[in-house]
């Protein structure tokens, strides 16, 4: 389990096949070498990075992991590896966002390319790989954004055959060398939809008959290079073509299947967007507790305070959720298939909250390392920009919290919960008493899951509704495979039609654990709440309303497939059922070190400690835990973090190892949720690891 943060002195990647590996370990060695400081120097100075370029060259390193199978000439070592390829995108947000972003749109540019029938053009780009080129995806334009229906890019089509195409893109990564640049346009001759009416209603085939994406050379002397639109080391690029000639050769999809090559595009290359967001977290992380344990402030260290334990322990609880999640949804997307589908709600909850969640840990981090992270040697300045920019990258929150809730219904609701559409035809149940309808919800669902299986083999619609929602398991997939169904991935309509097999299961297992019975029992209210009352045509146009929903569906979502993704029970023996400590962040310790021998005979509280707390309250000094003299943010992730977790653990009453074992700051972490305690200690707030409070139980 991916519990363990990133440490580049002992990554040895032995998920992964010997060639992987070494070429993983090649890439964290380079970036070694070069030091903190070369990259820092070189990304306030905008250097761009072509000795990284020749790294790349010389290690075949993009060649090898973006290279299909299909294409790499009986090379055993090329494919299409999602597992391998996030845990490179980790690595690169963790060294310096450059070498994550010339590496994420080298994946954009490639996919309409990969996803094409043309075979010349597959065959250059495989052979360009080979050569250590890099690529582009030409989308956007300055003036019509996403909008691609108005796209100002024209194909003149010529007397004497083939095309020329004039026209802008704008925010173009890697527009300034891409040997191949994936240009999406129109034609003079053919009509432009207008995206206005398309938002209304499908166009048809005809109205989409004069897109087309083809590619283009950025050395070529008809490409016009304006500049570099950010302030940055990468460069975003302006562009222009100017009867820039298009052979039959160079055009890669007509119609709409132009358009599904942009979605799909998208798909496969937003997803990387988290794995960046993890490796930047891991590093500010390390900065963080590095500064905090070596500063003393009023005679104690920053990390002997309440209020920075607290917000060290909810970091690392955060970027240990995002890589559980991360890691379970590759699995989904590596054993996507025609039939399977679900990989695109977790696709989007994974560039979406994933990214949003990384952001949080950088606000929070950003409170232990004050004014020394704006500081020139550190790398949280890095950290910072990029986790403000990542959730905003390949379509905004908005963009993918709308695409997800397009699943809402039919993740929500299994085949077997059909029992539950009778109560909107109870009487009075709109103005019913909330335990009255809880418990009609619940006989209602109890019932329904009962008959509803053997329904199914009398009512055929319902039988292959049932059908349609069981899935064999999704394994754990590190195994050297192609996914190459990522370039075939075919129409991207059809999300209503994607089923999902039965959640509840996952959390009834666990149920035992506090923090999981008081999150079923909100996913079971909110459940009732949908079948009652359902949002109201004017309610799905609400963006805030939706929004706000949003919130609540996904947090079920992000929690379910990070113990079991989608309901599925994941790939264990029957009746095997795994100890939820080893999911949580392991932030405890059973061995007590001899500070915390000592702290059992210390005396009145020290400052920094809670006004009035009992003894079995008070903080610990995090320093004698973490060893003489001082030490890196490795040596404390390893021996200060884990041990102050045991320490509070221990103060509190709680055996070491349970899942509900404290930080001691009065917040409770767990493998699914946390419980957090209002001061007056009559209340508590469910907080999941998706990181914002989902409601208020009494």
């Amino acid at each position: 389990m991916p519990r363990d943060l990133f440490n580049p002195n002992t990554a040895d990647f032995a998920q992964f096949d010997p060639e992987t590996r070494r070429l993983l370990r090649a890439t964290v060695d380079w970036f070694e070498s070069r030091g903190k400081s070369r990259l820092l120097d070189d990304d306030r100075a905008r250097v761009w990075p072509s000795e990284f370029l020749d790294f790349v060259k010389k290690e075949r390193l993009f060649a090898t992991f973006l290279t299909p199978a299909a294409e790499a000439g009986g090379d055993p070592n090329k494919r299409w590896d999602t597992a391998r390829n996030a845990m490179l995108s980790q690595i690169f947000g963790f060294y310096g966002m450059t070498y994550w972003y010339i590496w994420q749109v080298t994946i954009l540019g490639l996919g309409p390319i990969w996803q094409s029938d043309n075979t010349v053009a597959k065959q250059k780009a495989a052979a360009q790989l080979e050569a250590g080129e890099i690529f582009a995806f030409g989308l956007s334009e300055k003036e019509h954004g996403a909008d691609v229906y108005s796209t100002d890019m024209i194909v003149d089509p010529q007397p004497d055959g083939g095309y020329t195409a004039t026209g802008g893109k704008y925010y173009i990564g890697n527009g300034n060398l891409a040997s191949m640049v994936s240009v999406f346009g129109r034609r003079s001759d053919k009509p432009i939809i207008d995206s206005a009416a398309a938002m209304r209603g499908k166009p048809t085939q005809e109205d989409y008959e004069g897109y087309l994406f083809f590619v283009a050379d950025s050395q070529h002397e008809a490409y016009k290079l304006r500049k570099n639109v950010v302030n940055s080391q990468i460069y975003v690029a302006a562009f222009e073509l100017e009867n820039y000639p298009v052979a039959e050769e160079d055009i890669l999809h007509r119609g709409e299947d132009a358009f599904h090559a942009a979605m799909n595009t998208v798909n496969v290359g937003k997803f990387n967007l988290g794995f960046g967001a993890i490796g930047a977290c891991e590093h500010s992380f390390y900065e963080a507790i590095d500064h905090a344990e070596n500063r003393i402030l009023f005679g104690h260290r920053v990390t002997e305070f309440p209020q920075v334990r607290a917000l060290i322990t909810d970091s690392y609880a955060r970027i240990a959720a995002m890589k559980l999640y991360s890691a379970r949804a590759v699995d989904y997307m590596r054993s996507a298939s025609p039939e399977d589908r679900r990989y695109l709600l977790f696709n989007a909850i994974e560039k979406m909250s994933v990214t949003r969640q990384g952001q949080r840990v950088i606000e929070d981090l950003a409170d232990v390392i004050a004014a020394r992270g704006f500081e020139n040697d550190m790398y949280f300045p890095v950290a910072m920009t990029a986790m403000f920019g990542l959730p905003r990258l390949e379509g905004t929150v908005h963009v993918n919290m709308a695409l997800s809730l397009k699943f809402m219904a039919n993740y929500m609701f299994h085949p077997a919960d059909a029992g539950l559409a009778a109560m909107r035809s109870l009487p009075g149940v709109a103005v019913a008493p909330t335990v009255a309808t809880r418990a009609a919800a619940g006989a209602l669902s109890w019932t329904s899951r009962k008959l509803t299986p053997r329904l199914g083999s009398i009512v055929k619609p319902l039988g292959a509704e049932l059908a349609c929602a069981a899935y064999e398991p999704v394994p754990t997939r590190h195994d050297a495979a192609d996914d190459e169904f990522l370039f075939r991935q075919g129409p991207s309509s059809g999300l209503g039609r994607i089923r999902f097999a039965d959640w509840r299961p996952v959390f009834e297992s666990f149920r035992d654990v506090p923090n999981v019975a008081v999150f079923l029992e909100q996913v079971l209210a909110l459940q009732a709440l949908l079948a009652v009352a359902a949002p109201t045509p004017s309610q799905q146009k609400d963006v805030d309303f939706l929004f706000a929903f949003g919130e609540l569906v996904h947090g079920g979502a992000l929690r379910a497939a990070g113990t079991g993704a989608g309901g599925d029970r994941g790939h264990r023996p029957r009746g095997h059922r795994p100890d939820l400590r080893r999911l949580r962040p392991r932030l405890l310790h059973e061995r007590p070190c001899p500070a915390q021998q000592a702290d059992r005979h210390r005396g009145p509280a020290t400052p920094g400690t809670r006004p009035g707390a009992p003894p079995h309250l008070r903080q610990g000094p995090l320093r004698a835990c973490a060893g003489q003299g001082a030490r890196t943010g490795r040596d404390l992730r390893d021996e200060g973090l884990t041990r102050h977790a045991s320490t509070s653990a221990r103060r509190t009453g709680e055996r070491p190892g349970d899942a509900r074992a404290g930080a001691g700051s009065g917040r409770q972490v767990g493998a699914v949720g946390a419980r957090t305690m209002d001061a007056d200690g009559d209340r508590s707030r469910a907080v999941g690891l998706h990181g914002d409070d989902t409601s208020t139980c009494r």
